[in-house]
């Protein structure tokens, strides 16, 4: 089992940046990968499904905004 760190592209300002907490996934990426392309044609975890509900302040400009789709989200390994 790896660890993993979520990072994603902000609408607001156009960078990227990490989200709170990490995930344990047994079938992630080795490299980091949009959870678009790692879990292309494969089921995805409930927890990683559920990155699109969440409202993130964006650091920059202090405004509200949540990845819009899986091609905005990335797992970056960290451990494992």
């Amino acid at each position: 089992m790896a660890i993993y760190r979520v990072q994603f592209i902000c609408d607001e300002c156009g960078e990227t940046h990490p989200m709170l907490g990490v995930f344990n996934l047994d079938d992630g990426p080795t490299l980091k990968a949009s959870i678009g392309d790692a879990y292309r044609g494969r089921d995805m975890p409930l927890a990683i499904e559920k990155l699109h509900r969440h409202k993130f302040t964006c650091p920059t400009t202090g405004l509200e905004t949540r990845p819009a789709n899986d091609n905005e989200i990335f797992l970056v390994r960290i451990a494992g």
